[in-house]
């Protein structure tokens, strides 16, 4: 045994405390504490079903909510209509054509030919023009700006497919730059 104290406190094997050998004055001195009580099964017990209620209760307000991003409504699935076999378009007259006010005109072009890939050329005298035969099928684009000579006047293009001119745009300007397409 050790003695804890003054008092003769002693403290015994178990860890309780015993008053031995005190006076009735140190008693008197040292009020008597109860020993701290030890969790039991049954406050364990309530703990856990606490926090299970807790859980659950956690899980039914996650279940409710919206997420922040709904789903879209499901498309609905139009049907294709069968495709015919490609049937060979009929070759057509494509004329490329561009003006511009002025004389001594250089500028460029970009365009689309029948097969269509973009074809770019520059340093060309205006006005410019050039033919070629295309299937329907081909998009057609030309793209001109004069670069020098001339004057602050208009520059012109246009598409003409098989006599019929389908775009025609005129822009101003000592550097303008028309575009057509169709």
């Amino acid at each position: 045994m050790r003695t804890g104290s003054t008092l003769g406190i002693v403290a015994t094997p178990d860890g309780d405390s015993a008053y031995q050998n005190a006076t009735p004055s140190d008693l008197a001195a040292r009020p008597w504490t109860p020993p701290a009580k030890r969790p039991t099964v049954v406050a364990a017990l309530l703990t856990a079903l606490l926090v299970a209620a807790l859980l659950c209760a956690g899980l039914v307000v996650v279940g409710r909510s919206t997420p922040a991003d709904p789903l879209p409504p499901p498309q609905r699935e139009v049907p294709i209509a069968p495709v015919a076999p490609d049937e060979p378009a009929a070759p057509i007259q494509v004329i490329y054509e561009v003006t511009a006010s002025g004389s001594g005109n250089v500028g460029s072009v970009s365009f689309t030919d029948q097969d269509g890939d973009i074809i770019r050329r520059g340093g060309i005298p205006l006005p410019w023009r050039t033919t070629f035969t295309a299937d329907r099928r081909s998009p057609l684009v030309l793209h001109a700006q004069r670069k020098a000579g001339g004057d602050a006047g208009p520059v012109s293009c246009s598409i003409t497919v098989d006599g019929k001119v389908i775009a025609n745009t005129t822009e101003q300007g000592r550097y303008a730059a028309p575009q057509c397409s169709g």
